[in-house]
């Protein structure tokens, strides 16, 4: 029984070293994966309108994108995946801004145009 107990206070510690070394190398690889999600985040917003309707949240997600890639090419791999996150983040919420400043534009206009529909209604039966 003690045999088995000195194993597995060998295997215990080297499995735990073995997944800190394997959590710590995976900060340390490109985050391309992540980038191209930011990439294409941005590219979501700026199809939404998000130039027009959301100009602050576009340029961040923009400049931050951009120095993911500074450092990502400065081999700054986890400070890349934090800025290529948060690019993602600020593309989401512009693309979100957009549709939702549309949407309610839409809301708007449907509004007017039950508001006209309702008068000339009421016109025709006054007549």
């Amino acid at each position: 029984m003690q045999k088995m107990s000195a194993k597995y206070l060998v295997i215990i510690p080297s499995v735990l070293s073995a997944l800190l070394l394997s959590a710590c190398a995976s900060n340390r690889d490109m985050p391309t994966a992540q980038l191209a999600v930011a990439q294409s985040a941005l590219d979501d917003a700026r199809r939404a309108g998000g130039r027009e309707y959301a100009p602050l949240a576009i340029t961040s997600a923009a400049e931050k994108l951009q120095q993911a890639r500074a450092a990502a090419n400065d081999k700054d791999y986890e400070k890349a995946q934090r800025l290529a996150t948060e690019a993602e983040a600020d593309g989401r919420l512009a693309q979100a801004t957009a549709e939702s400043v549309k949407a309610q534009q839409a809301a708007s206009e449907v509004q007017q145009s039950i508001r006209t529909l309702q008068q000339e209604l009421s016109n025709q039966t006054n007549q």
